[in-house]
């Protein structure tokens, strides 16, 4: 059954939180039409044959899980796609949580769901089954009534017990006939009694995994917290050592700059040292030479 199979399916899944996506819907006739408020004609024999079929038909158009995109996700608006692969893992984690959150509250919802149709099912096909029984009752009273007369007639040789025959033939008929509906309802009725112990074991198991996923979530965040104060923490501590870089080139630039001018102004200083010098090595050429002719002169007249 599609129903058991679903249950077997959430309850894998709810462990490894990979999925928790229910299985489409499957678009049906509703219970309460199948079986009509007219007491005074209802065929139960119909009634039950028609909850009967529509329930197979339920059964067999339900398609499995589809963990990967539930029926619901395709009607949720378009969002940008994150590459969870290129994130650190507590953010993966903390994303991954979430939206397994999100899917087991919609499984909830579903299964609840699942769990109201069955619980009407059950509601109805119990009515079914209460009114065909009182059919068989009344059917049986009317058998056994004609055969209780059939069996005088014959005991007290009266005539007409050809016709007595021919009426509690029929009244028997009537009531195989009557007690065979009773059992297609009591199949029915089992079956209903049964998808409903099944819905309310899938709502119990989404209560688990959504317990399960907010327990993940809390916890992925609190690790998503931790990892964001560590980012933060360490890029404070690699602004601090920027700032502390750029302090130093920045002092090392200023004592830089001072050497290159005291360089410059010593540089500057020897410059105007030389020009003197040179000046005066001039001067003391040329008084050299003047010298130098004087003595030339007292030589000559010395002769």
């Amino acid at each position: 059954m599609k129903f058991q199979i679903q249950t077997i399916a959430a309850l894998a899944l709810t462990a490894s939180t990979s999925a928790f996506a229910p299985a489409p819907i499957a678009s049906q006739r509703p219970a309460s039409e199948l079986f009509a408020s007219n007491n005074n004609d209802i065929d139960m024999g119909k009634a039950a044959l028609s909850f009967m079929a529509a329930t197979v038909i339920s059964a067999s158009s339900v398609q499995p899980f589809l963990p990967v995109e539930p029926a619901f996700a395709a009607a949720a608006p378009a969002v940008e796609k994150v590459d969870l692969k290129k994130l650190a893992p507590e953010e993966r984690n903390k994303i991954t949580s979430k939206k397994n959150l999100d899917l087991a509250e919609q499984t909830l919802k579903e299964y609840t769901k699942y769990l109201t149709e069955a619980k009407s099912a059950v509601a109805k096909s119990s009515g079914a089954l209460k009114a065909q029984e009182k059919v068989v009752a009344a059917a049986k009273k009317v058998a056994d009534a004609d055969f209780d007369k059939l069996q005088a007639a014959k005991k007290q040789k009266m005539p007409g017990v050809k016709e007595l025959t021919e009426k509690s033939t029929k009244s028997k008929a009537v009531l195989k006939e009557a007690e065979k509906k009773l059992a297609d309802v009591s199949k029915v009725a089992t079956k209903a009694a049964s998808d409903l112990k099944s819905a309310e074991k899938n709502v119990d198991s989404s209560k688990g995994a959504i317990k399960t996923a907010k327990k993940k979530v809390e916890k992925a965040e609190k690790e998503f917290k931790k990892f964001t104060k560590k980012v933060q923490a360490q890029k404070k501590k690699e602004a601090e050592q920027l700032k502390k870089q750029k302090a130093a080139a920045a002092k090392a630039l200023q004592e830089e700059e001072k050497k290159v001018k005291a360089l410059e102004a010593e540089a500057k200083k020897l410059a105007s040292v030389k020009e003197t010098s040179q000046k005066e090595l001039e001067k003391k050429a040329k008084l050299l030479e003047s010298e130098k002719k004087s003595l030339q002169k007292m030589k000559t007249v010395t002769k």
